[in-house]
Order: C-alpha cells, then sequence, then structure tokens
C-alpha cells in the first residue's frame, strides 16, 4: 500500500507494511494523505510499530519569505524571542490567488514521480488542513482535478496540529 501526506506544500510518500521499523518512524507531521489501490491496507499506527518508510517527496514552497525580522517588527518582539519560543525561522506567504490545494498538488506531483505511484494507482486522498480552498467542495477535491486523480474518493479532516495522525490513521 502506498499513501501520500502533506502540508504546507511538503508533501511525502510513504509505505505501510506490516513489519519491524528502526526507531523514530512516523514522526511525520504533515496533512494530505493519499493512498493507492490496496486489498490489505489493516495497518494500525504506531510509531514504533508501523511499518513505515519514505518512498518519494515532494515539496512546493511559495517564493515570499517572512523572516523573524519582520515579525519582530511588527510585534515589537525580538528575532531571539519568536525563535526560542517558537522555533520558527521563516514563514513562506502564498502570492494572492495561490491556493493550499495548488501547492499540495505540485508537491503531489513531484513525490509520486520520485515513488513511482500514478494517479491512476491512487485509492483515496484526505487533505487534513485548516486552511482549505472553499469549505465545499472539499480541498481533497481540487487537489485530485489537479493531479488528475479523478476516480479517487477525496475529502478533508479538520483536526488542527493532530490532522496527520488523524489522517494516517483513517488511511490505515
Amino acid at each position: 500500500p502506498v499513501s501520500l501526506t502533506s502540508a504546507r506544500g511538503v508533501l511525502r510518500c510513504i509505505r505501510v507494511e506490516p513489519a519491524n521499523p528502526p526507531p523514530g518512524v512516523g514522526t511525520l507531521t504533515t496533512p494530505v494523505v493519499i493512498s493507492a489501490n490496496t486489498s490489505s491496507v489493516n495497518a494500525v499506527f504506531d510509531p514504533l510499530t508501523a511499518g513505515t518508510t519514505v518512498l518519494g517527496m515532494g515539496r512546493a514552497l511559495p517564493p515570499d519569505v517572512i523572516d523573524n525580522a519582520m515579525v519582530a517588527e511588527r510585534t515589537g518582539l525580538t528575532e531571539d524571542w519568536i525563535v526560542q519560543r517558537t522555533g520558527i525561522q521563516e514563514r513562506r506567504c502564498a502570492a494572492p490567488g495561490v491556493r493550499p490545494s495548488l501547492l499540495a498538488a505540485q508537491a503531489a506531483a513531484e513525490a509520486m514521480k520520485e515513488a513511482g505511484v500514478k494517479p491512476d494507482e491512487l485509492g483515496f486522498i484526505l487533505c487534513t488542513t485548516l486552511t482549505p480552498d472553499t469549505p465545499v467542495p472539499a480541498t481533497a477535491c481540487w487537489i485530485q482535478a489537479e493531479i488528475g486523480a479523478n476516480r479517487v474518493p477525496a475529502i478533508d479532516l479538520n483536526a488542527a496540529c493532530s490532522g496527520f495522525l488523524y489522517g494516517w490513521k483513517i488511511a490505515d
């Protein structure tokens, strides 16, 4: 079975199989899950026992950077204060009209290419995001159309920061 997960323009292609993975597997923190057709996706997600390996990765980052100097100037905080409390060095900002689904689709295409997975081999698209393109149709449907996976079910799941974990469990 193949699953693709995406968030904020980063997409990882992962394999779920019953195996003993190395320690630390399953620490991905991203939101869109696309899984390939299979009759044996019955794995239970546990970071220590899930047989998850990265097959391919893709990303799509908007070019506009908002660094901590800009945030500090606007908020009256220092750059060091921001990094110490958030760990964030910079943020990316999409231009007007660039929808989250476009970034996710670009990342998905790159990850699928690296993993050797074609859109017609996918079985499910699950997008977990707090920044949907539109309330209806689901952002997953926009991703579905962009990558050409027209016969694949596509839904959104709103679960905030834990969305990736919920998405992974649903994909399993």
